[in-house]
């Protein structure tokens, strides 16, 4: 999906592109379909087609990886399952950690000590709720980006930011079934 917002320049409003986040010139288009005629030739707009595609293929494959996921651990066991998913990864990656230096393997590792925790947690999670619920939990990272940027690295967030945040929570909302939904266990530990 490629995302478009405006933002205030000297000169009036000016359209930037999240993705290339590269303003374009001259006036604003009155549609979106005016500016990507204007803006790129053909061969740019099939790319970025493809680009759009690819990008919601992975969005696909996310989504469905927790269903599959949610039926691994009801086969194997939540730490089964994780050591042969996680031993498999790092057998990929021997090849380049030669190429590491001694601070990189320092802060990879706390780093992944981390994630390590996360994903256990996610997984143990899984185990009690829905891969629907599990994946839309997952995906409150798009809200909590903003807040933990400004509470552990002092980044001012733009108020249009905010109000991304906020369409963000409210379509969680809906999808989730809104205040009334039962919330489990694996939904905290997922959380």
């Amino acid at each position: 999906m490629i995302c478009f917002y405006y933002y205030t320049i000297p000169g009036g409003l000016s359209l930037r592109s999240v993705v290339a986040g590269q303003p374009v010139s001259g006036p604003v288009p009155s549609s979106l379909r005016e500016w990507m005629g204007s803006a790129m030739s053909a061969p740019s707009r099939a790319r970025n087609l493809f680009v759009a595609l690819l990008l919601l293929g992975v969005t696909a494959v996310w989504g469905w990886t927790f269903v599959i996921v949610k039926d691994a651990i009801a086969q194997y066991g939540v730490y089964s399952f994780l050591s042969i998913r996680f031993g498999l990864a790092a057998l990929v990656m021997v090849p380049f950690a030669r190429r590491l230096s001694r601070e990189s393997w320092r802060v990879g590792l706390g780093i992944g000590v981390v994630l390590g925790v996360a994903y256990i947690l996610q997984t143990l999670g899984l185990q009690s709720t829905t891969a629907t619920n599990s994946g839309l939990i997952t995906g409150l990272f798009v809200i909590f980006a903003p807040i933990w940027n400004r509470a552990l690295y002092g980044v001012r967030t733009h108020a249009v930011t905010w109000m991304q945040v906020g369409v963000s929570l409210l379509g969680l909302s809906l999808l989730t079934g809104g205040v009334g939904a039962s919330f489990v266990v694996g939904d905290l530990l997922t959380l």
